[in-house]
């Protein structure tokens, strides 16, 4: 027994020397396989660079852009972005919307332009803004109901009756040929005939050709 202990120990100690070789060998092919994978695709290692530095380029090119909140917010200032933001990203930048914002006034979708500014109504605001809006469009449809002094019912412009402004309507009439209108129906009394206005200086046959289907006397 005694005398195979040394070749036992002697065979222990080669397989440990084979196994640690095999194992330096292994992880050395491991690392030389990945190498050459790597060297042998330098086309999608390209693209992938080339994706990173794209990402890198747009990110530094989008220029910065600011809007200015006011109005019904907790915290009114400038708020700056990069790129596409919206009305409801300006607003949570100032700390939100007060309790009496007419919230129902905005479009929080809306993109934002650089620049602008968001101004946000109170409520009370809102209502008397609707309230106005809605007054002037009422007076706006009366004064097309009605008819104009210087305008017969088919939309011709009376030049015996109409105003400065009303001539102004007629094309190639500015102000100063108005005034003039005016000024000689004035003088000589109301045009018996719409070519009556070829008397005045300055409107001769070129511009009441222009006008003569727009103008009359009664």
């Amino acid at each position: 027994m005694k005398k195979e202990l040394p070749v036992i120990i002697g065979i222990c100690m080669a397989l440990l020397v084979i196994s640690g070789f095999l194992f330096w060998r292994g992880q050395n092919q491991s690392a030389y396989t990945a190498d050459a994978l790597i060297t042998a695709n330098p086309l999608g290692q390209a693209r992938q660079s080339e994706k990173v530095n794209k990402h890198e380029i747009e990110e530094n090119a989008a220029e910065e852009c600011a809007v200015y909140v006011s109005g019904a917010v907790r915290k009114p200032g400038v708020y700056r972005y990069r790129g596409v933001a919206r009305v409801c990203d300006a607003i949570e930048a100032v700390g939100g919307l007060e309790k009496d914002a007419a919230a129902y006034s905005l479009n929080l979708a809306r993109k934002l332009e650089d620049g602008e500014q968001i101004c946000v109504l109170t409520k009370k605001e809102a209502a008397r803004a609707e309230k106005m809006a809605r007054r002037e469009k009422g007076a706006s449809g009366e004064e097309k109901n009605q008819d104009s002094p210087g305008s017969d019912s088919g939309g011709k412009v009376n030049i015996n009756t109409a105003t400065e402004a009303d001539l102004m309507t007629l094309p190639g009439i500015g102000e100063a040929k108005a005034a003039l209108i005016v000024g000689y129906r004035e003088e000589h009394g109301k045009f018996s005939k719409i070519e009556d206005l070829m008397q005045i200086s300055g409107i001769k046959e070129g511009i009441f050709q222009k006008i003569k289907k727009n103008i009359t006397t009664s």
